[in-house]
């Protein structure tokens, strides 16, 4: 026989789970404004190509831990790198920086609603794919 779930338990489940979602959520905007924070260097409220592009490097230069202009699953991280392993364009098993600068260059531009060639960070948390780097 089947159990039988009441309404009542169903908004109870509800009511339990939803401050979680609010709590993960939060805690997502609050990652994403840092990160615009970080990136936004002359503190004006945006983020142009240039601090974009600078961000991007400095956060592959931090990962590249061997420096050899590569990042790899052991530098990246196994699970992380199957996360991500589409912005491997060539599929050598690598991801370069050309494949970074496009990737990240194409997300910048999806994410660029007034295509004034910088992101506010309503932009930014707005936008539902990645902007940030692999960690920070």
């Amino acid at each position: 026989m089947k159990p039988h779930v009441l309404p009542s338990q169903l908004f109870l489940l509800g009511s339990l789970l939803l401050p979680l979602a609010a709590a993960a959520d939060n805690v997502t905007q609050e990652h994403s404004s840092r990160s615009f924070q970080a990136a936004d260097t002359n503190a004006d409220g945006v983020v142009d190509e240039a601090e974009f592009g600078a961000d991007v490097a400095a956060s592959f230069a931090a990962v590249d831990s061997n420096r050899d202009g590569r990042l790899s699953a052991d530098e990246i991280g196994p699970d992380l790198y199957h996360e991500i392993e589409e912005e491997d364009l060539d599929g050598d098993g690598y991801i370069d920086m050309h494949e970074v600068i496009e990737v990240k260059g194409r997300a910048f531009d999806a994410a660029d609603k007034d295509n004034n060639d910088m992101l506010d960070l309503y932009e930014t948390m707005e936008y539902d794919g990645s902007l940030d780097f692999y960690f920070k």
